[in-house]
């Protein structure tokens, strides 16, 4: 299994394609695309690349094509894929599929109101985006829920949760992935233990839908 990323809003990038495991060259990294990947290699024959992106600081405004010089995580993270892609060619995987979309939304969109009241609306655009400029028109989006034990207040949460649930209901080609069962720490992260665990729910949303 290989893996690329692109970390801390353009901070870090992967050179090349290397064996998944912690990012020692950036504070020895990890997320949840560790259980997730070993989760899937239980399941799975074929190849898997994974190629990751965050920001830690970003909201909904930062991924919007139409405001890129905002900070442009949109333009960064496309210019990556196709980057990584084109070099998953140039090792001979010229067949590749791109499987899916796993989208976990920071905190600030959660607590700040002017964002979260147009959530909805730009997570649903960002994902018609992707789609387009990917040219997969039916891309599967796994979106994780906020925390219920985060500290963002029970109600901007639970409206957050609603609106990404709206979002799923709407397209057949977007699940929402359940976090309040997860361990989570007294700050506003799950924790190693969490993130492992989220990994491992995300994989298995997506082999869920291959069962269909």
């Amino acid at each position: 299994m290989i893996y690329r990323c692109l970390l801390g809003g353009g901070a870090y990038a992967s050179r090349q394609w290397c064996e998944l495991q912690p990012v020692k060259e950036y504070l020895n990294y990890f997320g949840p695309e560790l259980s997730f990947g070993r989760t899937l290699s239980r399941s799975l024959s074929s190849p898997i690349a994974i190629i990751k992106t965050t920001d830690g600081c970003a909201v909904m405004m930062d991924w919007d094509k139409d405001l890129d010089g905002y900070r442009g995580m949109y333009g960064k993270t496309l210019a990556f894929v196709t980057e990584s892609l084109d070099e998953l060619k140039k090792k001979g995987y010229d067949n590749y599929e791109i499987e899916g979309i796993f989208w976990h939304q920071g905190e600030h969109d959660t607590y700040y109101h002017p964002y979260r009241k147009n959530y909805r609306q730009a997570l649903s655009r960002l994902i018609r985006q992707l789609r387009q400029d990917l040219n997969v028109p039916d891309l599967k989006w796994f979106i994780c829920e906020q925390s219920i034990k985060s500290p963002w207040g029970r109600d901007n949460i639970e409206f957050m949760n609603a609106e990404l649930q709206a979002v799923a209901d709407g397209d057949p080609h977007v699940w929402l992935i359940p976090t309040s069962s997860l361990p989570h720490t007294r700050r506003i992260h799950f924790g190693a233990e969490g993130t492992l665990k989220l990994g491992e729910h995300m994989a298995e949303q997506y082999l869920s839908t291959l069962k269909k």
